[in-house]
C-alpha cells in the first residue's frame, strides 16, 4: 500500500527494503533501496539499508552509506548502533564511542519483536503482514 499509494516517496521504499532485508531477501531489499536513493539520494534509511548491505556482502562504500544516513538522521537509534558496531568492526572504536551509547540507551532492542514476528510469518509460509502494508 506504501509504495503504491506514495510512487515518487523515497521513505516507503526504503522502508520496504528494510523488511526485506530483516527477512533475508537480499536482492529484493538491494533493489527497493536503490529505487528509494534513485528518488533521494540522501535518504537516510535508504543509505542505512544499503550500508548493512554492502556490509553483508563485503563491498565498498558501506561505512560511507552508514556515514551519511547518521549525518541525514542523526537522532536515529538503530542507525547509530549500526554505524558504531561498522566503526568498530572495521578498527575505528575512538569514532565509535560517542555514537554507541547513546543507541543502546535509547532503543534497547524496541525492533526485536517486529524482526522475530517477521521471521516467523516467513518461515512459516506466510506472506509477512509488513510486506503487505508497504508493497
Amino acid at each position: 500500500a506504501g509504495v503504491a499509494r506514495w510512487p515518487d516517496l523515497p521513505g516507503p521504499r526504503a522502508a520496504l527494503g528494510l523488511v526485506l532485508f530483516m527477512l533475508g531477501r537480499w536482492d529484493d531489499a538491494r533493489a527497493a533501496v536503490d529505487e528509494a536513493l534513485r528518488l533521494d539520494a540522501s535518504c537516510p534509511r535508504a543509505l542505512h539499508v544499503r550500508g548493512r548491505l554492502r556490509l553483508r556482502a563485503g563491498e565498498a562504500g558501506a561505512l560511507a552509506d552508514l556515514r551519511a544516513a547518521g549525518a541525514g538522521a542523526p537522532s536515529d537509534p538503530w542507525i547509530a548502533g549500526d554505524l558504531g558496531g561498522a566503526l568498530q568492526e572495521a578498527g575505528l572504536a575512538p569514532e565509535a564511542g560517542p555514537i554507541l551509547p547513546p543507541a543502546r540507551q535509547t532503543a534497547p532492542g524496541w525492533w526485536r519483536p517486529f524482526y522475530r514476528g517477521a521471521l516467523h510469518e516467513h518461515a512459516a509460509g506466510r506472506p509477512a503482514p509488513a510486506l503487505a502494508l508497504l508493497g
